[in-house]
């Protein structure tokens, strides 16, 4: 009993169903930002991994210039992937995110 209540107090507080596997839970682009802002700001010192999904999204399903531009530099700074970052930097200057556009270069 006391599992079961622990698992319910664990999923109702979770910011995000993702870990579910049903993928991230938002509806517009500021909504995605705003949840891998939360996300990344809860994190240890400030960690991308947990926001990446909620950039990318706000990123790929709305077109938001800021979500692609935190995926690429999440991809840049702490993942890595210099392909993946300027892929999403490129897409940030594209949609209108002037700041990205200096990193769009990268090759």
């Amino acid at each position: 009993m006391r599992y079961v209540l622990m698992l319910c107090l664990l999923v109702l507080s979770a910011p995000s169903y993702a870990f579910l596997g049903f993928g991230v839970d938002c509806n517009s682009a500021s909504d995605c930002q705003r949840k891998g802002d939360r996300l990344f700001e809860m994190s240890a010192g400030g960690s991308c991994k947990k926001a990446l999904e909620y950039y990318e999204e706000a990123c790929d399903e709305y077109d938001s210039g800021k979500g692609c531009y935190d995926a690429a530099t999440c991809y840049a700074f702490e993942l890595g992937s210099k392909s993946k970052a300027t892929k999403y930097y490129v897409k940030a200057c594209k949609n209108g995110y002037s700041p990205a556009c200096v990193f769009s270069q990268m090759r």
